[in-house]
């Protein structure tokens, strides 16, 4: 299983947020000229002095930035194929998990050390070595320059906007890919292909419960993870899609999925929304 290890430690606060800090820098510039062209009355110095009202929405627009996906190419634990950063989050995708380390937001004056938590979803009886693959590949690339040994360096690190997991379960493959607020990920499941093979343990979570509108929470000691209730439907020749009923199973720390109605003789498609 993999570890959240020192050496990830000192890579995320060391050398990712030099980055990020710079990736950051270059896409606030371009919210703040998209914010800027649809309001040409706004202020040279909106910037810093913005009303809260145009911060929410330079926010808001941040938040709908499409997650990059890095390829592991030695800046972290081998044991991971792909991560992400995301506002408050790290990502790592390994073989057959998916491991959040969470920051716990801090005051702005606070000298405590920021606070982390770890929160592993697993998938039981997977394929333990699934064909992984970034697709759609993004024009950044990411460097990491950790320490004084150029040998260490990690220079053109491909980023990606989706990455695709094929058979980790017969006939069914997984998509990963979302925004800046939210993970998606897409269980394809092809014709005859059986979705009651998908469950994952959740590692991590204090507490998993459903709610009122059949979102599954994941609570933990700084707040809640929310799987949204999966959206389900097929896919009929002609492209278009049909809703199919279906909601979240939960047996101690696993979780699978009760899909109602489906025809087995079609593509269907699993898209639950981690936000």
């Amino acid at each position: 299983m993999f570890s959240l290890t020192p050496r990830f430690s000192r890579i995320s606060h060391v050398v990712v947020v030099l980055a990020i800090a710079c990736l950051v820098t270059v896409l606030a510039g371009m919210i703040f000229v998209a914010a800027r062209n649809n309001n040409d009355e706004l202020p040279a110095h909106t910037l810093t002095s913005a009303d809260p009202a145009t911060k929410a929405r330079i926010a808001y627009r941040f938040g709908q930035l499409p997650l990059s996906f890095e390829a592991n190419k030695g800046q972290t634990d081998q044991a991971v194929k792909f991560l992400s950063h995301g506002p408050g989050y790290d990502l790592f995708l390994t073989a057959n998990e998916a491991v959040l380390s969470l920051r716990r937001p801090q005051a702005q004056k606070s000298t405590q050390p920021e606070i982390r938590e770890a929160l592993r979803l697993k998938m039981i009886g997977a394929n333990a070595v699934p064909r992984i693959e970034g697709r759609d590949e993004l024009p950044g690339k990411v460097n990491y320059f950790a320490g004084n040994n150029p040998q260490k360096w990690r220079r053109n690190v491909p980023t990606y906007r989706k990455v695709h997991y094929a058979d980790v379960y017969p006939g069914i493959d997984v998509v990963y890919y979302g925004n800046q607020r939210e993970l998606e990920y897409d269980f394809l499941i092809a014709p005859g292909a059986n979705p009651k093979l998908i469950k994952f343990s959740v590692e991590g979570a204090e507490r998993i419960r459903l709610d009122q509108k059949g979102n599954l929470l994941l609570v933990l000691k700084g707040g809640e993870v929310r799987l949204n209730k999966p959206f389900i439907y097929q896919l009929a020749g002609d492209g278009s899609r049909s809703e199919v009923k279906g909601s979240y199973q939960i047996n101690s720390n696993e979780v699978r999925f009760n899909v109602r109605g489906a025809d087995s003789g079609k593509p269907l498609v699993i898209d639950p929304v981690l936000s």
